[in-house]
């Protein structure tokens, strides 16, 4: 039975989430993953997914954390840096990461180890990949790094002469309108996602962000992942004190390179988290690891609803 005190908590942790990126964000790092990713590492997507669109699995742990049985995952979204910006950014593990419920770090951790897990059931498997979609998105959003007032949420700003809290805009407010994508239904949603993806592909990578995407590093990976985008909370997100300003002009002008860099930066890193674990499995099968579904029967996937 649920109490009165596990609901507050629950909503309170709903205040501090929001939607990280926004559909249009994680539905960019997704497909940016899948543009990247070599016939292995596409094969090892489309077996755990079934066909599904790739960016509407990347929506699903928003979804879940909704719902009454996925309640328990909503801490999995972010992770809450007890520091002191705009004077001091970090992360650190054993400090922000909370011991009970977990963290996006923890999250991460987790479900790479599950996603190839050979006494798990492929429903399993299946969601382990689309928590992963989700979670890369999420550690790479400056404001699910930090605590301070529910990291953003409780700072009330104007975007464009709207009255919104500093986390939506960051989430939505700056990408749709750097996309255009103000309004947009989901087919309209989806190719502004996909040509943002080409965009950002047709700039390119940097060898140092992809240094750590050893998915036997888990955590220590996240963990640096972490502290990349929570140094954008002292250098730009709250520099300065931006409570009732207004943010849809110069300060959405100095965002937009920002939130392109880490968006970039997610789907390159989940193209190679992908590519690893399209390895493992393989390696593992090579040794005689033998996994239910469609590994095991080579059957004809299946396909999937539009979202």
């Amino acid at each position: 039975m649920y109490t009165l005190l596990s609901t507050l908590l629950f909503f309170s942790t709903l205040v501090h989430l929001s939607n990280c990126w926004g559909h249009l964000g994680h539905r960019t790092v997704a497909y940016l993953a899948q543009k990247q990713l070599s016939p292995a590492g596409a094969s090892y997507v489309t077996r755990l997914l079934r066909s599904e669109d790739i960016s509407k699995a990347s929506l699903w742990a928003d979804e879940y954390r909704g719902r009454r049985e996925g309640r328990f995952t909503s801490d999995w979204h972010f992770i809450d840096a007890n520091d002191d910006p705009p004077r001091r950014c970090n992360v650190e593990y054993n400090r922000d990461c909370r011991p009970r419920t977990g963290c996006v770090v923890s999250a991460i951790t987790n479900m790479t180890t599950r996603a190839n897990d050979p006494s798990l059931p492929p429903k399993q498997h299946y969601e382990a990949l689309k928590f992963l979609l989700h979670f890369i998105g999420d550690i790479h959003q400056p404001l699910h790094t930090e605590k301070l007032q529910k990291g953003g949420n409780g700072i009330h700003v104007l975007f464009d002469g709207e009255e919104v809290d500093l986390h939506k805009v960051w989430d939505t407010r700056i990408p749709d309108k750097h996309r255009d994508n103000e309004g947009s239904g989901i087919p309209a949603e989806k190719s502004h996602a996909s040509a943002w993806a080409d965009q950002l592909i047709s700039v390119g990578t940097s060898e140092d962000w992809l240094k750590c995407t050893d998915i036997t590093r888990a955590e220590d990976c996240a963990l640096e992942w972490a502290n990349e985008a929570n140094d954008y909370i002292c250098s730009y997100v709250l520099k300065n004190d931006v409570e009732g300003e207004e943010l849809g002009g110069e300060y959405y002008d100095g965002a937009v390179p920002i939130v392109d860099e880490l968006v970039a930066k997610a789907g390159f890193r989940l193209a190679a988290w992908i590519e690893g674990l399209a390895a493992e499995r393989a390696a593992m099968m090579e040794r005689g690891v033998v996994f239910e579904g469609p590994w095991a029967t080579e059957q004809e996937v299946m396909g999937a609803e539009e979202l």
